[in-house]
């Protein structure tokens, strides 16, 4: 996240050797959860809940256009 998001990824807390709590800002949370979305297989967003709604609408409009093989 750091290399994605630079300053704009700060590290809150160190859970385990393989999590950490990370805070992530952006101009705007739309822009947010784009640049999140490509993490989505690494990461869980914890709040806030409204990121989360975006986040969500994102992967189902990704699953809508990609749905069909053809």
């Amino acid at each position: 996240l750091r290399t994605h998001f630079g300053q704009r990824a700060v590290v809150e807390e160190i859970l385990d050797p393989m999590r950490s709590r990370v805070r992530v800002t952006a101009p705007t949370e739309q822009l947010l959860a784009r640049g999140l979305a490509g993490w989505a297989e690494y990461l869980e967003v914890v709040e806030p809940v409204s990121l989360r709604a975006e986040l969500r609408r994102l992967g189902e409009v990704l699953v809508a256009r990609n749905a069909h093989d053809g």
